[in-house]
């Protein structure tokens, strides 16, 4: 399994180098006041994104699942290589984005509380394993070109979703929320991504045991 993990890393090497000078150049516009600091969140939730589809599209070019499957890895090694790339990606981008928003807060203390900004910032990674969790088994079903306008949909709704629930928030601002609900609802976002990335690979795996390469 590891080995297509760093089959995926070696593939998308160069994408990798494009997306960190990316995450400079708006570091850089940040502390500029050019963009705000939430850029750099989108920036997260667009690698989680874009960089498992990549590497659905490298595959389906190359026709690399059929020669996969015959591997000691198998199907099922295919599948968990892709979650498992999937998360570190996100992962790796989220500890990029700390470090560079821990520098942009040093340099520019006015943009707010540093812990303000982590959480903004493991709030983005929880979205984006939502978003995966229900990106990859459409991948593992039809492919990264068939699956793209999917995926375009797939951000819009959620973010679109997001967005309006902050102007519901903002309209019901005088209504009182309880304690608890606040308390619990962190542990609810990562109960949700967690659990559903987990669901999520188990339903990919099912359907790519069964879909003919």
């Amino acid at each position: 399994m590891m080995g297509m993990v760093y089959k995926d890393v070696l593939v998308l090497r160069k994408q990798l180098g494009y997306y960190g000078i990316f995450f400079l150049v708006y570091t850089f516009l940040t502390v500029t006041d050019v963009m705000p600091p939430a850029i750099m969140y989108a920036m997260t939730v667009l690698i989680g994104m874009m960089l498992p589809m990549s590497t659905f599209a490298y595959d389906d070019l190359a026709r690399w699942n059929k020669y996969a499957a015959a591997t000691p890895a198998g199907r099922r090694g295919i599948v968990a290589g892709k979650y498992v790339f999937s998360l570190l990606a996100v992962l790796a981008a989220a500890v990029l984005t700390a470090l560079l928003l821990t520098a942009v807060v040093v340099l520019k203390p006015e943009l707010g509380p540093l812990d303000e900004g982590l959480i903004g910032l493991l709030i983005c990674v929880l979205i984006t394993m939502v978003i995966d969790a229900v990106m990859l088994p459409v991948l593992v079903k039809f492919g990264a070109e068939k699956s793209r306008l999917i995926s375009i949909v797939l951000f819009v709704v959620i973010f679109g979703g997001a967005m309006l629930l902050g102007q519901l928030a903002g309209a019901l601002e005088g209504i009182v929320i309880p304690g608890w609900f606040l308390t619990a609802l962190p542990g609810l976002l990562v109960l949700l991504a967690v659990g559903g990335y987990i669901i999520s690979y188990f339903i990919s795996r099912g359907i790519f045991e069964k879909k003919e390469l």
